[in-house]
């Protein structure tokens, strides 16, 4: 890369995601940070540069969407409780149960357990405002590629704090 040139590092938003995303930051370059902002017109959205060198500190976290994290673990619960009492309590014999339908349940309560990890990112800018990015529910490992390159290039530019 040439001294002055203006070279991108990741996309964190696809064109898909903007008219649901705003507020956050939709990619980044060597010179810049591109964020998702809700345009004057209703349902439009547009880009709004902010220069990376006016960011001081970059912070990345790991952490869980609480809802679906709560949600998962209950539905599991649940299903776990509906087990147990069927094995040591029975059904009345006209009873049908629907095992497929509680294995169908079981599945989606680890899922939403085990996926709701995500990635979050926070630019601070040197006159005060945070710029915000956090992946959706189910894209930890989507979005993983797209991330370890802006955690590179801020801890190449001094900028990351946080886990690692």
């Amino acid at each position: 890369m040439q001294a002055g040139q203006d070279e991108y590092i990741a996309s964190l938003l696809t064109a898909q995601e903007y008219a649901k995303r705003h507020g956050q930051v939709a990619w980044l370059s060597s010179k810049q940070i591109s964020i998702v902002k809700l345009a004057p017109i209703k349902g439009t959205y547009e880009l709004v540069p902010y220069q990376l060198s006016d960011c001081t500190r970059v912070t990345y976290k790991r952490d869980w969407h609480l809802l679906k994290l709560v949600s998962g673990i209950l539905l599991v619960s649940l299903i776990l409780f509906i087990f147990y009492m069927l094995g040591n309590y029975g059904v009345a014999s006209n009873t049908t149960v629907h095992v497929g339908l509680l294995a169908l349940a079981l599945g989606y309560g680890v899922r939403w357990t085990w996926g709701s990890r995500r990635h979050s990112l926070l630019f601070e800018m040197k006159d005060g405002s945070k710029l915000r990015w956090k992946s959706g529910v189910g894209e930890f490992a989507v979005k993983r590629i797209s991330v370890d390159k802006v955690r590179d290039f801020a801890y190449a530019r001094g900028l990351l704090k946080g886990a690692a």
